[in-house]
């Protein structure tokens, strides 16, 4: 599937469809759950808005809230592998033998592994991607043509295409 790019003048006034914007499907009351989307930056907008991050409420249905949840778990796993293998050296310093540091060398591999792969499934399993350009310049690149459409006529006065 192909990625649609547009971009929004506002963040605040964004009506979204009543669906989830990886598989299509309607979301009834009880179905869809919210996710937190975070905002990446680019250079320029990272200088124009500093490091403070704000994040895009995205409502997903059931299956797919559950990947993104299983994503985020793996991704936790992987930060813990990293952590541990930082912090190992440093409290047990008289350990210094060959096999230790091999497998701190292992364990924060493994959580380097753990963390892309897990943010490589979130980006594909919640099927919007949000990307500061400048002060009030946002690019969203849904994964879903019938999502994107939905949002482009729900939102035709805040929306350029790109």
């Amino acid at each position: 599937m192909q990625k649609r790019a547009i971009r929004v003048n506002t963040l605040d006034a964004l009506n979204w469809p009543a669906r989830c914007p990886y598989c299509g499907q309607d979301l009834k009351e009880g179905n869809g759950m919210g996710f937190e989307l975070k905002i990446k930056k680019n250079l320029k907008g990272l200088i124009t808005s500093g490091f403070r991050s704000k994040n895009l409420p995205v409502r997903l249905c059931g299956v797919c809230a559950k990947k993104v949840s299983n994503f985020r778990t793996i991704e936790g796993i992987g930060g813990i592998a990293v952590f541990i293998a930082i912090i190992g050296p440093i409290v047990f310093k008289k350990v210094q033998t060959m096999e230790y540091i091999y497998i701190i060398g292992a364990a924060f591999w493994l959580g380097i592994i753990l963390m892309a792969i897990a943010e490589i499934g979130l980006k594909k399993a919640i099927g919007v991607e949000c990307r500061l350009l400048s002060m009030n310049k946002w690019a969203l690149k849904f994964r879903n043509d019938l999502f994107s459409n939905e949002f482009l006529s729900l939102n035709a006065r805040y929306v350029e295409r790109m």
